[in-house]
């Protein structure tokens, strides 16, 4: 199993998920993929539980309640982008058209986090570390693979996460849709160091330019698709591990 302690400022990071019923959803997913849950947090957190699920002893994701000031109606998974300041970050985000839902805020030692939305209203969070330095197994069975954005303005999505968190995007075959990789650069560099050889295997099996350098996608959503699945116009969707493996991003390698 592969592991890795903490990711560089700007790679999607962690996960979580807001339920009505924290002990209900950890029983669910404990069933579903071999999870256990721990309280780490001294007293919990505003308004209930915050339960850490571990992964053969590894954090992979949490389950937490539903804040009283989330964007979201109803249970929900939620993206966290790994930074070193979440003040400083959550006012790039402001500065660059982007909204600040939930001010910073420290849950317990865990980390220092804030949830945002981009200039199109896709929600996503910010994760400065503490004792959580994001998900310490990703890419197996049973654990988190990779986000994604849905949008109908890629180029707007661009330009927002490209000043705030530095990510670049290349055009990508995604078949009937219209899709971009996005790559934070250096990041290959980091995946290196626990996992030599990444590159030269990306390599040898065919993947594009820069697909080590992978944090995640954009694919275009039209105003028909939205209106067939029910989607919203922008939205990171939902990043629910998975049982089997599945195509993966590098940033999840």
């Amino acid at each position: 199993m592969r592991e890795r302690e903490g990711f560089p400022a700007g790679v999607p990071a962690w996960i979580d998920t807001n339920q009505p019923n924290p002990t209900g959803a950890a029983a669910f997913y404990e069933g579903l993929f071999g999870w256990r849950f721990e309280e780490r947090i001294a007293g919990g957190r505003p308004g209930g539980p915050y339960l850490v699920a571990t992964l053969d002893g590894r954090d992979v994701a949490a389950v937490s309640s539903e804040p009283g000031d989330s964007a979201a109606s109803g249970p929900v998974w939620n993206s966290y982008i790994a930074v070193d300041d979440a003040d400083a970050s959550a006012a790039k985000v402001r500065d660059e058209g982007g909204t600040i839902i939930r001010e910073s805020f420290d849950l317990g030692d865990a980390a220092r986090s804030a949830v945002c939305a981009d200039p199109s209203g896709a929600v996503f969070g910010l994760l400065q570390p503490g004792s959580i330095k994001g998900a310490q197994v990703v890419n197996v069975p049973g654990s988190w693979n990779f986000s994604e954005l849905n949008t109908r303005d890629p180029e707007g999505a661009k330009r927002f996460y490209g000043s705030v968190f530095g990510w670049e995007a290349d055009e990508a075959d995604m078949g009937a849709l219209a899709g971009w990789m996005l790559r934070l650069p250096g990041y290959a560099d980091f995946l290196e160091q626990f996992d030599p050889g990444i590159r030269q295997r990306h390599a040898d099996f065919g993947a594009p330019p820069g697909f080590s350098e992978c944090i995640g996608w954009i694919l275009q959503l039209e105003a028909e698709d939205a209106s067939r699945t029910g989607a919203s116009p922008s939205a990171w969707p939902t990043p629910t591990p998975s049982q089997r493996p599945r195509r993966s991003s590098a940033g999840r390698c």
